[in-house]
């Protein structure tokens, strides 16, 4: 599950799903890539997690945030908005539980990227022809996609 679950993330990140990316679930992801980076940098430890501290430890956000958000945003308010996210995540910890583990970050993470439209689709070109004609036969390449 790790490398796909990386694969997602990379996906998110690079702005691969565009518009099915919508501006509340890329923060709800974000917030949920740093939670399991940092529980898994503390070795499972529980941490206090604080967006600028991660910023400093990863080398930036950009790891985590698409670049839209990066750009469209201003930093102060993107740190804050991550902040808070990330103190609701806490409500997602498992029943006696104050954090959740770094499973559980990932789960939550590919449960809510399942939301976009295009994710898991498979696309496929196919080739129609069309022999009913008498004359020329008709030769049509279009891309096909299954949900």
């Amino acid at each position: 599950m790790s490398l796909y679950f990386l694969q997602v993330t990379n996906r998110v990140v690079e702005g691969f799903y565009g518009m099915d990316l919508k501006y509340d679930l890329a923060i709800k992801l974000a917030a949920l890539q740093i939670q399991q980076k940092v529980i898994e940098a503390a070795a499972g430890r529980p941490v206090k997690i604080s967006v600028r501290q991660v910023e400093k430890e990863f080398g930036g956000l950009a790891k985590f945030v698409t670049s839209d958000l990066l750009h469209n945003m201003r930093e102060k308010e993107l740190r804050k908005i991550l902040d808070q996210q990330i103190k609701q995540n806490e409500n997602l910890a498992s029943p006696g539980e104050k954090y959740m583990s770094s499973l559980q970050c990932k789960l939550h993470y590919l449960n809510l990227s399942a939301e976009m439209f295009s994710y898991g689709g498979r696309y496929f070109d196919a080739e129609l022809v069309d022999n009913d004609n008498e004359g020329p036969s008709l030769k049509k390449v279009c891309r096909i996609s299954f949900h």
